[in-house]
């Protein structure tokens, strides 16, 4: 195959994903998630990746908690 991305596990953590080409993102965390025994994965997202918070719901993740605030820079 095709390199679709990057991304890191740690534990029940999905850490990072990296897509390659617009919209691979979805087929790296279901392949991620896979890696992973337990029965919940957890992650975080920057509250302003709007594009990555509607993938993580489609995929059936649920917001259950804001940790940090992300400041951005103009």
């Amino acid at each position: 195959g095709l390199l679709l991305g990057i991304g890191k596990i740690m534990g029940n953590q999905l850490q990072w994903v990296a897509s390659v080409h617009p919209g691979g993102g979805e087929d790296i965390v279901r392949a991620l998630c896979s890696a992973i025994i337990e029965d919940t994965v957890t992650l975080e997202v920057a509250d302003a990746n709007e594009k990555a918070m509607a993938l993580y719901r489609r995929l059936g993740f649920l917001p259950v908690q804001v940790l940090s605030q992300w400041y951005r820079v103009k």
